[in-house]
């Protein structure tokens, strides 16, 4: 699980740092790609923590 919550945080500064909103080609699926991770393993974290799928965080950060 501490692996996960590393990828957890570097997932949220990618959002946080504006580049999922700046690039409009960038999908949850092709940030778990860069993590190496499974998007259904994030997804599951990230609902557990923030209650939104990784789609909807990226949908979220580019309409801010």
């Amino acid at each position: 699980m501490k692996t996960m919550m590393k990828t957890f945080e570097r997932f949220s500064r990618i959002v946080g740092n504006g580049v999922a909103k700046y690039n409009p080609h960038l999908s949850f699926k092709t940030v778990c790609r860069m993590l190496k991770v499974s998007p259904t393993a994030l997804d599951e974290v990230l609902l557990d923590e923030l209650g939104m799928t990784g789609d909807q965080i990226i949908a979220a950060s580019r309409k801010l």
